[in-house]
């Protein structure tokens, strides 16, 4: 699980938000130099290993580990093109997803909102359309933890009638208008905790039922 850092924060977070936002994304103040970037391959098996650390919990790893994988794909985006692009694409997206995890438990939710809106920007242009679903429910996530439960509830709606257009009339759509807790965000992370009994049937675990598939940790 991912727990909150109770208030702990190691040097390695200013690194992490760094990254994030890194001051070569700035229109006019500067640019990342262009260093031959990983494979396709060794960026798969870095997220692979990144998701591992995060599903026990070792946050300051994750801060330590993040800045140079987010910097490595995005270096790969802009060198590679075709299916390498795509594929270092959905890294990238998993990248800053799991950099917006990361941040909210040290209750950075509006630097954890910027990465979140670059997963979103990098997904659509992946090779695996699910990551743009799982993004979304790591907002949700996020605005449950900032206690924006109606925005956290109107995302997890919104996605939901993407996926299936006849949602609101079925049964599910009245318990997640009771619960306020449809999406569970990245794999072996908690569902929010809203203290509602409706929310009784959901998964325990809080894994979501594709990301553990997704084509980073397939492949």
């Amino acid at each position: 699980m991912l727990a909150s850092s109770n208030g702990s924060e190691p040097p390695s977070l200013l690194t992490l938000r760094q990254a994030v936002t890194p001051l070569s994304d700035f229109p006019g103040l500067g640019s990342e130099e262009d260093t031959p970037p990983p494979t396709v391959a060794q960026l798969r098996a870095g997220i692979r290993s990144t998701e591992q650390i995060r599903r026990r919990g070792e946050l300051t790893k994750i801060t330590a580990l993040l800045p140079v994988l987010l910097a490595d794909a995005r270096a790969a985006v802009r060198q590679y093109t075709g299916d390498d692009r795509a594929g270092a694409c959905a890294v990238l997206a998993e990248a800053y997803q799991v950099a917006a995890t990361t941040l909210t438990a040290f209750g950075k939710e509006d630097a954890a909102y910027t990465a979140i809106e670059r997963s979103m920007t990098a997904a659509r242009q992946s090779d695996d359309p699910r990551l743009e679903m799982i993004g979304v429910s790591s907002l949700s996530w996020i605005f449950s933890k900032q206690g924006r439960l109606a925005d956290a509830e109107q995302v997890a709606v919104r996605m939901a009638e993407r996926i299936e257009p006849g949602f609101r009339s079925a049964p599910i759509a009245e318990q997640i208008a009771l619960s306020g807790c449809a999406i569970t965000p990245r794999p072996g992370t908690s569902w929010p905790s809203c203290g509602n009994e409706n929310c009784a049937g959901l998964p325990s675990s809080g894994i979501w039922p594709f990301a553990s598939n997704s084509k980073a940790e397939r492949q």
